[in-house]
């Protein structure tokens, strides 16, 4: 018997809003659509303990945490903290993580030693990583590699970078994961990105309620909408949806395989 198709989300705040109907509705639409599994982020300890919880209660929802870039600007949690603020069973990443320069501007020195620390957190406990980087795409995998990051790899999420980037951070072990931003038309140059780049290497996400896909575009996302990124993944690689989705989960898995169906 062949198995079914199925999609992950690789990076989602499915659990926000705090409206357990809503939730609902977007968990039973996304089991609907083929979307079998999603990695649901907190982003810091306001949601850390909801994340976990609703990974415990649903069997689709994989969860992660960490402290986003740039929630709780300048303040510095030490390795020993990160690991035990990421150790619960529950969370299979560390993350998301990393740095950005476009929310946070000035000093940066804070942002690289925090991203560092928690690269050692997630190397010492073995999971790993989601990347956020914006406009510090250099810096983050410079830390990256001379991080030795290799050591637990990860997930470049919501990846905008050229292809010069995502090689670099290929050769250390991470995947490179695409959102509804490859659907825009104005996407031209990472839509070039994702034809250059080979399809076992890549994951697909939503980010939502950020970033939807057309034809939602400008409308909240959802895990469900992952099936438009795959879609569109597809025709620039010039594959087949179901290609992309047997690619992407067993990308997922071979970073997770604890998590495999």
């Amino acid at each position: 018997m062949t198995a079914p198709i199925q999609l992950i989300d690789s990076h989602c705040h499915v659990h926000f809003g705090r409206d357990p109907e809503a939730l609902k509705q977007r968990l039973e639409l996304a089991k609907a659509l083929g979307v079998a599994q999603m990695l649901c982020i907190s982003i810091d300890e306001t949601d850390r303990d909801e994340v976990i919880q609703l990974a415990r209660d649903q069997p689709a929802v994989l969860a992660a945490a960490a402290i986003h870039p740039t929630h709780d600007p300048g303040k510095i949690q030490s390795v020993d903290e990160l690991l035990d603020y990421c150790s619960d069973d529950a969370l299979i990443a560390v993350g998301e993580t990393g740095l950005d320069y476009f929310h946070i501007k000035g000093d940066v020195d804070w942002q690289k030693q925090r991203f560092i620390n928690h690269i050692e957190a997630a190397i010492e406990l073995g999971k790993p990583l989601v990347i956020h980087t914006r406009e510090s795409m250099d810096d983050t995998l410079d830390i990256l590699e001379s991080r030795q990051a290799h050591q637990c790899r990860g997930i470049m999420h919501c990846f905008t970078g050229n292809l010069e980037q995502a090689r670099r951070a290929l050769d250390f072990g991470f995947k490179i994961s695409f959102t509804g931003i490859i659907t825009y038309n104005s996407a031209k140059e990472l839509q070039e990105v994702v034809r250059q780049l080979p399809l076992d290497c890549m994951l697909v996400e939503t980010d939502s309620p950020y970033l939807a896909p057309v034809p939602y575009r400008g409308k909240a996302n959802q895990p469900a909408y992952v099936v438009h990124v795959a879609e569109k993944l597809a025709q620039i690689k010039k594959v087949s949806f179901q290609d992309v989705a047997r690619a992407t989960t067993a990308s997922f898995y071979e970073l997770f395989p604890q998590t495999a169906l």
